[in-house]
């Protein structure tokens, strides 16, 4: 558009809006009542919904992109993907775990558990009955717990050999003998379980309802392990633990509402009001929860409300800012006014064409505070300036507003547009919540410059059309810029160019050791329970609630359990990735391959050997027994017993420690009460007891038999040797219908000085983990995948939309200016701030991250805007010093700079560290370029003029 054309259309417009200030404020009224209707929902009977707000993360990423497509495969498939996690810590202040902590830990789960049950469609796990483990699971264990395992199987070669209750006594009996070389505590032990086979039988012979067992939780109760170390511990209670045991879980698959924007809003929060209810009763306790699911809808919160008051703190600001500049509260309110026409336009605009508002978006209303008021800033200091120079009558107005519009139109029109365009760029990347941010945003700066050069000359014109209402530039107390302050700069321009050129080619250096950091629990509000608690779960329970996922697809139509093949792949895979170092541990299907399983089945395979014989009699041997049989003297062998326990005691007190004597004491007087108790019984109730004895005996010793049969099997394992329910979250099937298996592959946290400031996110890993899971899988997916992925698309859309920002810029400004030289000129303040701002965050120690890497195309669409201005100023007057910054375009320029700089630091006070780091980094690049304006660019400008007047001269 030729300059003569566009200054003419301004000119017209100008006087059409003096003309008619109430038809265009009336209109603006309506455009603004039908806004507010669509973001309310008032219109949602014609088909437009209220404006809501997007939580899902991966809603925001394109569904065509192959890694997301695996992600989905994944949720939708597998159930538990999205599980929440309470957890409650059983250490003291100290971190300590007691026997009595875990035990009230156990107390709060189980009580979590009971009132979390209850709701429709909730899947909780908490623990794992002992039963549902198969014997074989003993391998689940670690090597030494199989060994141990292993040694107490050897020993129980004295049961399986002993072919009724009272041989076993007499083998006890026999060893009892032969254990001279034990130790104190070997023995002890020793009495202590022969005291314990001595009561379960006395038990059986005087209680017909009693039923004799020998397993261990019928002596000392549940035990609490890990579900992957379970080791076959039958009958008993498997609670979910950290490694250390310091941290319970309970996992909660939750009912996820369709029908909501946060489907599962409403389960998080059913969830911590139980949470909250059982903490009031445990305050000694710390109990939580978190969860990817729970992090993003706290994250929403945060977002959603520091998108709020910061929006209203920046209005505040930058109005008591315009107050102070232009001496004067009348002209502030009324482009504030102006303003927040725009504003409410904007949010109708972002209802119609996107829906929703998300994390990235929510804070576009602080962008167009900044943004959009710097445009009535320049046409209010240009107003300002001339108004005095025109007749106190609405035709003088006229004619102020006139000049006003066409000699700033072009300049702000220009910034409009190219800040608008740079915005735009991001619809050109794949990342759909940038290009989301980008349209509200670039639509929203269009918007409000159209309210600037409308609504705001119309207030103008019925509440200030005359000379009293604008005090005069000289009489005014307060200066925000006078050109006195750059002609320093200006007059001593190759010292300054050197020096920018210093600081930019420095700052370029130091930006090239800068990394992208991809943890986004870095950005998200300080203080929140689901961020807390996720970063207690690495610190203090040494765990990582992201991990990676790799699934195995069975290739045997109809098979219920892993083929031989799809076990083959299983095994493969899992030891592929035990070998990388980034990699601590591979849990779901992989348990079917446990950990040094190699090692372990040698371990079991000697056991066999050892015990084979006594094995193979007690699982051939029959259980029943005929009616005619006489069952063995039980009793009698109990007598033996007690005679060679007081005849040692009696000869060889002098030889046995006091703490043996009081068990074999105790012993003797054990076998005393229980023969009594039998002897007191009618000689057939005797003979019956005595019977029921060895039939209970007898299977009781061939269930035993049959359970270490299957504890000594070395074949794979299946999924029936391991609870259903454990396994659920990793069990799918395909569309043909076949069983698809998961892996979750668990980073390997950092240690020593690291670990406080690294977890699995750091830059300084994930790349890595990345890398080394997909050398074994390359499809591999999961949550932990899913972070490493959006943030790696973040940063190399920013990247295009910054190349796209650049390229769009310079080709709008060439428009305007029609110069190569003149255009690259105008982005030569842009260039500089845009250095020195990431020099500036490396030397504070701030990494790029998802969050302030939106600077990339901010920054050439907002700081570019100066640039023209001045170039503007200098094409009209190339005499008056410093260049491009006279007849109040140097005030312009630091007005509005101020403005946008609190717009932006105002999100600096946001609670949400991402949107903190964001807010500082445009504070400080738009501040970086408004001194590059103030400085560098007068300077450039002189050096150029003297050149044009050097060749002047010469010709």
């Amino acid at each position: 558009m030729k300059v003569e054309v566009r200054h003419r259309l301004l000119g017209q417009w100008a006087r059409l809006v003096s003309r008619h200030p109430k038809a265009v404020l009336g209109s603006a009224a309506v455009l603004v009542a039908f806004s507010l209707a669509l973001v309310f929902g008032l219109l949602r009977p014609v088909g437009v919904p209220a404006l809501g707000f997007q939580s899902n993360r991966n809603d925001l990423i394109s569904k065509s992109l192959p890694w997301n497509q695996r992600f989905i495969d994944w949720q939708e498939n597998f159930p538990g993907s999205t599980d929440l996690v309470v957890v409650v810590d059983a250490g003291d202040e100290q971190g300590r775990v007691t026997p009595e902590r875990s035990q009230g830990a156990r107390r709060i789960i189980d009580q979590l558990s009971e009132l979390l049950k209850p709701e429709k469609d909730e899947h909780v796990e908490w623990a794992v009955w002992g039963a549902y483990f198969s014997p074989r699971s003993i391998r689940l264990g670690s090597l030494t717990q199989v060994r141990q395992e292993a040694q107490r199987i050897t020993e129980a070669g004295t049961l399986l050999g002993s072919a009724s209750a009272a041989a076993l006594i007499d083998q006890v009996t026999t060893e009892f003998r032969k254990g001279e070389d034990q130790t104190e505590e070997e023995a002890l032990v020793g009495l202590r379980e022969l005291g314990s086979v001595i009561m379960q039988m006395g038990r059986t012979l005087v209680d017909p309802e009693h039923r004799f067992n020998l397993d261990p939780a019928a002596v000392s109760g549940p035990a609490t392990v890990k579900p992957d170390n379970a080791a076959a511990a039958l009958g008993e209670w498997n609670y979910f633990t950290s490694d250390n045991g310091r941290l319970y879980f309970i996992r909660v698959t939750p009912r996820a509402d369709p029908a909501a924007l946060n489907a599962l809003a409403a389960a998080i929060s059913n969830i911590r009001g139980i949470i909250n209810k059982v903490n009031a009763e445990h305050p000694q306790f710390d109990v939580g929860i978190t969860g990817i699911e729970v992090v993003e809808a706290d994250e929403t919160d945060a977002a959603t409300w520091d998108g709020t008051w910061t929006s209203i703190l920046a209005a505040v600001l930058i109005t008591a800012l315009l107050c102070l500049a232009f001496q004067s509260f009348r002209t502030p309110f009324l482009a504030m006014l102006a303003l927040l026409f725009g504003v409410a336009w904007a949010f109708g605009f972002a209802t119609l064409v996107v829906g929703h508002l998300q994390v990235i978006s929510v804070i576009f209303t602080v962008m167009l505070l900044g943004l959009g008021i710097a445009y009535g800033i320049f046409i209010a200091s240009r107003f300002e300036l001339v108004r005095h120079n025109y007749p106190d009558t609405p035709e003088g107005f006229e004619d102020a507003i006139a000049d006003t519009l066409q000699t700033m139109g072009p300049g702000i029109f220009t910034g409009a547009i190219t800040t608008a365009a740079a915005f735009m760029t991001t619809l050109l990347t794949d990342f759909k919540g940038v290009a989301e941010m980008g349209l509200i945003a670039g639509g929203g700066v269009l918007i409000c410059f159209v309210s600037m050069i409308s609504v705001f000359p119309a207030l103008l014109r019925l509440f200030k059309p005359y000379h009293r209402h604008i005090p005069p530039m000289h009489s005014r107390w307060v200066h925000f810029y006078e050109e006195r302050w750059s002609l320093p700069f200006s007059r001593h321009p190759w010292i300054v160019a050197i020096a920018a050129l210093a600081v930019t080619a420095a700052s370029l250096v130091a930006v090239s050791k800068m990394r992208f950091d991809y943890d986004l629990l870095k950005l998200q509000p300080e203080g929140v329970e689901s961020v807390e608690w996720a970063h207690r779960i690495v610190r203090d329970g040494g765990e990582s609630i992201w991990s990676g996922v790799s699934i195995v697809n069975e290739t045997v139509q109809g098979a219920e359990n892993p083929s031989a093949s799809t076990l083959a792949e299983i095994k493969k895979r899992k030891r592929q990735f035990m070998l990388k170092s980034t990699v601590s541990t591979v849990r779901g299907i992989g348990f079917l391959d446990p950990d040094m399983n190699d090692e372990k089945v040698a371990v079991l395979k000697l056991a066999r050997e050892k015990i084979e014989g006594p094995l193979s009699q007690a699982l051939s041997q029959p259980v029943g027994v005929a009616n005619q049989e006489s069952p063995p003297d039980v009793l009698g062998s109990m007598g033996r017993l007690k005679t060679l326990l007081s005849a040692a005691l009696l000869f060889r007190s002098g030889d046995i420690p006091p703490s043996i004597q009081d068990e074999m004491n105790g012993l003797i007087a054990l076998i005393s009460q229980i023969t009594g108790q039998v002897q007191a019984l009618p000689g057939d109730e005797r003979q019956a007891a005595a019977r029921r004895l060895h039939e209970q005996y007898l299977a009781y010793r061939t269930r035993t038999a049959q359970r270490i049969d299957l504890m000594l099997d070395t074949a794979p394992m299946t999924l029936a040797d391991l609870p259903r329910d454990l396994m659920l979250p990793y069990v799918g099937k395909d569309e043909a219908g076949r069983p698809r298996y998961v892996m979750e592959v668990y980073p390997e946290l950092p240690k020593g000085p690291r670990a406080a400031m690294e977890g699995p996110l750091s830059p300084h890993f994930l790349p890595q983990f990345i890398y080394d899971m997909r050398q074994v899988d390359p499809k591999v997916t999961g949550v932990i995948v899913q972070i490493f992925e959006s943030g790696d698309l973040i940063w190399r859309s920013y990247l295009w939309a910054g190349g796209y920002a650049l390229v769009v810029v310079f080709v709008l400004v060439l428009i305007d200016f029609r110069r190569i030289y003149d255009s690259a000129l105008c982005l030569l303040p842009v260039a500089i701030g845009f250095a020195a701002t990431f020099g500036l965050m490396w030397a504070v120690g701030i990494q790029i991250n998802p969050a302030n890497i939106i600077v990339l195309p901010l920054m050439f669409g907002i700081g570019v805007d100066a640039g023209v201005h001045m170039l503007h100023r200098y094409r009209m007057d190339s005499k008056d010093r410093p260049l491009g910054l006279t007849q109040g375009t140097g005030k312009g320029i630091t007005i509005t700079s101020l403005t946008t700089m609190i717009g932006f630091g105002c999100l600096s006070l946001a609670s949400h560290r991402g949107i903190q780091s964001l807010g500082h980094t445009l504070t400080a690049g738009i501040g970086l370029t408004m001194l590059a304006c103030l400085i560098v660019m007068p300077a450039w400008l002189e050096l150029r003029q003297r050149r044009i007047e050097r060749k002047a001269g010469k010709l």
